[in-house]
């Protein structure tokens, strides 16, 4: 097939991919990093970055970074592949070791050490030193090996076969941050024996929303020094790019001012790109050009479907962590708001809502941290979306009348003359009799 040879089921689809973990058409502005990662997969486990953490908010191509580095470890350079995603109510240790004979399939062009190496592994998991799911234990009970043990030697294995092979394991950990804490430190403690010690070239990347960074702080020595890349948003060219090139090979071209419109409005975010670009092409219906009106037309059906989205996200939240997101929309919208700031607005102390703000932070993504003290959304349009919430517009009322002057004190004239004197007048009338008693005596 021609390369810009079409199917029809190709045809009636828009050529955008605005889905979580999806692939686009083009991966526009990663280049350099998917070089970089590619280099250092070449040169082994002797380069300080041989592993690392991708690090953004949701929707910024982690994931897309993530298997686009494993086909260039897969095809390029012939390596095993293990890929994860983390889960809270998982052991991560314990699903890595199940999967690795299912991974090491490829090595078994080496012979028959690869598939002995597979055979043993599969036999350590089907007796039960190790199932997934599985709590992890420090230490040794009764002759039983701990998780924590059985995955080190296992890597370690692992590791010396592939550099006696001159191959090697590429490990990908997606939404790291849901790692349970045991599980990250047992691994650090592994790649500390297998790579960084015996220089057996076996690496793994992680990727998690800003927040793992200080997961990997917490995680041993190894991997708080662990190097970590941000993944942010696209600049302008690319995300022109990422529109364009997609449309161009469907032969379709877009106005000047309908790309720049959607280019603005999605500030370069991967998944905003793709999602306006989707709702632009359905609202052009086919036509050669895609105009100012069909992104107008795009961007409101778009912002339709982020509602829907945003509305199924609020549902899951717990009453403090609306109310959180409430204050915080209120007070900044998609700016940095204070935590004392949101504490006040909410009526309590920074204490009471650390769980809220911890949840909001590390396990849903919806807030990220850009300086000491500060929170802010991490979706600028869920940002506006939920300052337009009736919970955020009463919290900034109640935030304005809180702020809002005394009322003049002529209300206290009308008090006395309804025969009710106010408080401040008892108050002055009780400072200009005690004016009058001389001091140091008692009433």
């Amino acid at each position: 097939m021609a390369p810009n040879d079409t199917t029809a089921t190709e045809v009636s689809l828009p050529p955008y991919t605005p889905g979580f973990g999806r692939r686009p058409p083009v991966v526009a502005g990663r280049d350099a990093l998917v070089d970089d990662l590619s280099r250092v997969l070449e040169v082994g486990p002797e380069h300080p970055r041989f592993c690392r953490a991708l690090i953004g908010g949701r929707g910024t191509g982690k994931t897309v970074l993530l298997d686009v580095i494993g086909e260039v470890a897969s095809k390029k350079l012939g390596w095993a592949v293990l890929h994860v995603q983390a889960l809270q109510e998982e052991s991560l240790v314990a699903v890595l070791l199940e999967r690795m004979p299912e991974a090491l399939k490829p090595w078994g062009r080496l012979g028959r050490g690869a598939r002995d190496l597979q055979v043993e592994l599969s036999v350590g998991v089907n007796l039960g030193v190790l199932a997934a799911g599985a709590t992890l234990q420090r230490g040794h009970s009764a002759g039983i090996v701990s998780p924590a043990a059985a995955f080190e030697d296992a890597l370690s294995r692992v590791g010396a076969f592939a550099a006696a092979h001159g191959t090697g394991l590429l490990v990908t950990v997606d939404e790291a941050q849901a790692a349970p804490a045991e599980d990250l430190s047992a691994l650090a403690r592994a790649l500390q024996t297998v790579v960084a010690r015996r220089l057996q070239p076996v690496a793994v990347v992680f990727s998690g929303l800003p927040s793992f960074r200080e997961r990997l702080a917490g995680a041993g020595t190894y991997a708080s020094r662990l190097p970590v890349e941000e993944v942010w948003s696209l600049d302008p060219s690319a995300a022109r790019l990422a529109l364009v090139g997609p449309a161009a090979r469907r032969h379709v071209a877009w106005e000047d001012e309908a790309l720049e419109l959607l280019v603005r409005r999605s500030a370069g975010h991967p998944y905003y790109v793709q999602l306006f670009g989707w709702h632009a092409w359905e609202a052009a219906e086919g036509e050669a050009t895609i105009t100012l009106a069909h992104a107008k037309a795009g961007l409101a059906s778009a912002r339709a479907e982020l509602a829907g989205q945003y509305e199924a996200t609020w549902a899951r939240l717990r009453p403090q962590e609306r109310a959180y997101l409430a204050a915080v929309a209120s007070l900044a919208g998609a700016g940095s708001a204070g935590i004392d700031e949101v504490a006040k607005a909410l009526g309590k102390e920074p204490k009471q809502l650390a769980v809220a703000r911890d949840r909001l932070l590390h396990m849903h993504g919806l807030l990220e941290v850009p300086e000491r003290a500060k929170v802010r959304f991490a979706d600028a349009e869920m940002a506006g979306w939920a300052a337009r919430r009736p919970e955020a517009r009463m919290a900034g009322s109640e935030q304005r009348e809180e702020l809002s002057p005394p009322a003049p004190e002529r209300s206290a004239g009308r008090a006395a003359r309804k025969g009710a004197p106010s408080k401040d007048a008892e108050a002055a009338r009780r400072r200009r009799a005690g004016a009058e008693r001389p001091r140091g005596l008692g009433r």
